[in-house]
């Protein structure tokens, strides 16, 4: 919201902010919904409907992503040849609206949802069939989006290069974060409260990227955090390699257990390097 609203303010001449707003907004409604079928108690008709009517507006939310990305930094997309990669877009979000009212959950998928919309045994199965069409929707839009950027990227120079490089910096990191995430605590780390909190604050990031970009403010600055960024990755993951080698692997191929000693000697090898 914040970043959405400093770009209606400072730049309200490019659609970049609407668009941008159009993700927390779905996103509020859909948290509203929760907490009204969470009030009015799982078997209440009003716990089905707001629940399903919360999910509907966070599928399309979603949509706004992609749509940014096509149309950024200056609002428009990079060529006329270009407006074919909002038809995945619309489709898609149309789709997952009528599939997630009928169906229930998001995107219409009642297994991503806590409650069946009131309209799945009636209409059953052509919400499944528009969830299908959603899902591959969205991914299309998702590579249309990143390809207009490499593309702007490819044939850009200066200013739009950097503003450019703002979002994919972002957009990275949080994926480096994420996979980092899986890698090490598995997929079950989805499910925890501090996951959730990382998730939310990669969310927030690419907006803040973007607001950052379109308003040009100390563009220059990102060769250097992308080269700081860099290295304090590698510092960390010498480090972490340093600590399971020294104090989990090592230890259990001489002495097949874990040791104090071990532990110590590794934290001082770490302390050594940084």
């Amino acid at each position: 919201y914040v970043a959405a609203t400093v770009l209606l303010i400072k730049a309200p001449g490019n659609s970049i902010g609407l668009m941008m707003m159009g993700f927390p907004a779905g996103t509020s409604v859909a948290v509203l919904g929760i907490a009204i079928a969470t009030g009015a108690g799982a078997s209440s008709p009003l716990a089905a409907w707001a629940d399903t009517i919360g999910n509907a507006f966070a599928t399309v939310a979603i949509m706004f992503l992609p749509l940014m990305f096509l149309h950024f930094p200056d609002g428009l997309v990079p060529s006329p040849r270009w407006r074919f990669g909002r038809q995945p877009i619309l489709a898609g979000a149309a789709a997952g609206l009528v599939a997630a009212l009928l169906n229930g959950g998001w995107g219409g998928d009642p297994e991503v949802g806590s409650l069946d919309s009131p309209l799945r045994a009636t209409t059953s199965p052509v919400g499944d069939v528009l969830s299908a069409v959603f899902f591959i929707s969205m991914v299309i839009s998702f590579v249309v989006g990143g390809a207009s950027l490499v593309r702007r990227f490819l044939r850009s120079h200066g200013a739009e290069r950097n503003q450019i490089k703002w979002v994919a910096f972002a957009g990275g990191f949080v994926a480096s974060i994420f996979t980092l995430v899986l890698l090490v605590f598995g997929v079950q780390a989805i499910d925890q409260t501090w996951s959730e909190i990382l998730a939310a604050a990669g969310i927030v990031a690419i907006p803040a990227a973007v607001a950052i970009a379109v308003l040009r403010y100390r563009l220059y600055e990102i060769d250097r955090l992308v080269s700081r960024t860099v290295g304090y990755v590698v510092v960390l993951g010498v480090l972490s390699v340093v600590y399971v080698v020294g104090a989990v692997w090592l230890p259990s191929q001489l002495l097949g257990e874990e040791t104090p000693l071990f532990v110590a000697a590794s934290t001082l090898a770490i302390a050594g390097l940084f």
